[in-house]
């Protein structure tokens, strides 16, 4: 009888889907991805689009709202013309979360959300992918999975808190107690925008910083100046000399944050050695007393999946010419800093380099 079970049970378990082809498979459905998406659509492609996320927008799902995008908003156009909304020069998380899940609404992509790559493997001239639901034959494959991947906790940091600990994409200033002791480790944009949103809820901020603290870039005034400034951003960087001084560094742009540690409104430490019971201990020898710690430590990118076939720069980016990858001829990536103009890696950029990028991989 047990045996009879068995075979009943081996008979009716599910088959697990047959591998399918398909030209093109974009892995991200943020900006850069359905940048890519409507790029394809342009050559008369119809890619498909895999996100692990339930929702369209990739990491501006996990975004604190309120944070304040680096470029005006007018810049930051999706394919289609459009921008995020708001009233200030410079748009919010949330504005720029609902302005990419609209387009999307709007441009119905083929896309399909909850779905993980776990692996992706050269195979002759196509990418073999291991997803979640099943096995997909990549003719060529888009790699956009941006710069928020998961959170990057320091291995050589000692944590021993006995209070609350979290990354700075779990920070949330409204769970704070006025007069509470807030110390934030990184003081680079994430680092800057908790420390003001604590700030502003009657937090007591210490922000932990390896160097010194640079004073937000300089920007041009005047009609005139900026325009010269979005054209120049444009430039190709790719063989000119230390490309244009692009760097993968992201300048902390937080004019509020630079002026509260300015005036002492925030306490600006050294780099932090070790978090201990309820103090975050210093390399000079001083200790901080904290009641919470954020940690603004930065994300790890999404390339896991790709494994070791592909190789890394000093800035852990993978290398490539132009977008399209050095190590694996049907892979391209977008969204990745000065991958070819100083607006890469940004919003402003996306469309400009899918489009590019794009067209460059189905050429191939």
């Amino acid at each position: 009888m047990p045996l009879a079970d068995d075979r009943t049970a081996k008979l009716e378990r599910p088959r697990p889907p047959p591998p399918r082809f398909e030209p093109l498979v974009i892995v991200g459905a943020g900006f850069a991805g359905l940048s890519a998406a409507s790029a394809a659509r342009e050559r008369d492609l119809d890619p498909l689009v895999l996100d692990a996320g339930s929702e369209v927008g990739g990491a501006w799902n996990h975004m604190p709202p309120s944070m304040v995008c680096l470029s005006p908003r007018i810049r930051d156009r999706l394919p289609d013309g459009s921008y995020p909304g708001g009233l200030r020069e410079r748009a919010t998380a949330a504005h720029v979360l609902d302005a990419i899940q609209a387009y999307a609404e709007r441009a119905r992509f083929r896309c399909e959300l909850g779905v993980r790559v776990m692996a992706a493997e050269r195979d002759g001239g196509t990418m073999r992918l291991r997803t979640t639901t099943g096995e997909i034959t990549a003719g060529k494959l888009v790699v956009a999975t941006g710069e928020y991947g998961a959170p990057r906790i320091p291995r050589t940091l000692p944590i021993g808190f006995e209070g609350p600990i979290l990354h700075s994409s779990e920070f949330r200033a409204a769970e704070l107690m006025p007069g509470e002791r807030v110390v934030v480790i990184g003081a680079g944009n994430s680092g800057a925008e908790v420390a003001v949103s604590a700030l502003e809820h009657g937090a007591r901020v210490t922000v932990c910083a390896s160097e010194p603290l640079a004073p937000p870039p300089w920007e041009p005034r005047g009609p005139l100046a900026r325009a010269m400034a979005w054209l120049a951003s444009g430039v190709p960087v790719g063989g000119l000399p230390g490309r244009l001084g692009c760097s993968a560094r992201v300048p902390s742009a937080n004019p509020a944050f630079w002026d509260a540690a300015r005036h002492g409104r925030v306490r600006v430490a050294g780099r932090a050695l070790a978090i201990e019971s309820r103090v975050v201990r210093l390399a000079s020898g001083e200790v901080c007393a904290a009641d919470r710690v954020v940690l603004a430590t930065g994300f790890r990118r999404d390339l896991e999946f790709l494994g070791g076939a592909v190789r890394l720069d000093g800035d852990g980016l993978p290398l490539h010419r132009g977008g399209l990858s050095s190590d694996l001829p049907s892979v391209a990536y977008l969204g990745l800093p000065c991958l070819r103009t100083r607006r890469s890696g940004f919003l402003r950029g996306f469309t400009a380099d899918a489009r590019a990028v794009v067209g460059a991989l189905l050429r191939i």
